[in-house]
């Protein structure tokens, strides 16, 4: 459970994303806390894992 000063620095955090808007970066739309769970409403980004997509690219299997 997030004490009071990292839930609202974890707040501030979900704040800040919501107001990113960057091509390069996945758009979160909105979000729902309950309690120990939070629930994001992201953009949905075809094309993968961007980690498996990584281990591509170098080699590394």
């Amino acid at each position: 459970m997030l004490d009071g000063d990292m839930r609202e620095s974890f707040q501030q955090e979900v704040r800040i994303m919501k107001e990113l808007d960057h091509p390069n970066i996945c758009r979160v739309y909105e979000s729902y806390d309950h309690g120990r769970h939070v629930f994001f409403v992201m953009e949905y980004c075809a094309g993968g894992d961007l980690f498996e997509r990584i281990l591509e690219h170098s080699g590394w299997h």
